[in-house]
């Protein structure tokens, strides 16, 4: 019993928000405050009196997004730790993700997608990272839901591409634009096919990914950890 107590108080979990003791990577005030909720259908974005402004101001090409927690400022912490080594916080909030979703098709009386599509990372942040989290998340939501995934119709061209973290809306389009390549779309006619990504920000890289698909699928969706809280264009830095 004693060596017991020593054990969990050399290797106690704390929040990776508030730094409060837990049980597991997120204490259970964080995790219930940083649910996304009362968000909307298509972009996951949260809503006013009803009405979604990002959808509003996009032409999205996709039907729907399922995003487990808002990206705020705090969760902004969780987020650079799955890019950047913390696998098993990726794999925890992955599970919760697929747990979360499986429960979201249930009570919604929504069918599950028939494919899912990791967005692909590039060589050079491949090596750096050592895994890419889309794909982390993809394989988890595949094993819970028993859903296939293809990591061949969806590929990341070999240019240069800046990174997306530090641009705005208008600069996150033109960066994104003709990035990917596609291969074998023939065999996704008539499926539901979604996108599974870390964070959904401005929806830019799934709607470039979506318009090119969108004649092949029967319906496009979105399957993400978090979403970004929505920022008009007029409101962004674009200098």
């Amino acid at each position: 019993m004693l060596l017991s107590n020593i054990k969990d108080f050399f290797y106690q979990k704390l929040c990776f928000i508030c730094r409060q003791k837990c049980q597991h990577f997120l204490c259970l005030n964080c995790e219930n405050i940083s649910k996304n909720i009362n968000a909307c259908k298509v972009c996951a974005a949260s809503l006013t009196n009803n009405k979604c402004e990002c959808c509003l101001n996009n032409d999205f090409k996709f039907q729907s997004t399922y995003a487990l927690y808002t990206n705020d400022l705090y969760f902004k912490i969780i987020i650079y730790a799955i890019k950047n080594g913390h696998i098993s916080l990726l794999k925890y909030l992955s599970l919760h993700l697929a747990q979360n979703f499986q429960e979201s098709l249930f009570i919604n009386n929504l069918p599950k997608p028939d494919l899912l599509l990791p967005i692909p990372l590039n060589n050079k942040k491949l090596i750096q990272r050592g895994y890419n989290q889309s794909l982390v998340i993809t394989k988890i939501l595949s094993k819970y839901l028993n859903i296939p995934y293809n990591i061949n119709i969806l590929l990341k061209n070999k240019h240069n591409l800046q990174t997306q973290h530090f641009l705005n809306k208008l600069q996150r389009q033109q960066n994104i634009n003709n990035i990917f390549t596609y291969q074998n779309l023939n065999s996704l006619k008539n499926l539901h096919v979604a996108i599974v990504d870390d964070v959904f920000t401005t929806g830019a890289t799934v709607n470039e990914i979506a318009i090119n698909l969108q004649k092949y699928c029967s319906s496009i969706s979105n399957v993400v950890i978090a979403r970004t809280k929505y920022i008009p264009l007029d409101n962004q830095n674009i200098s």
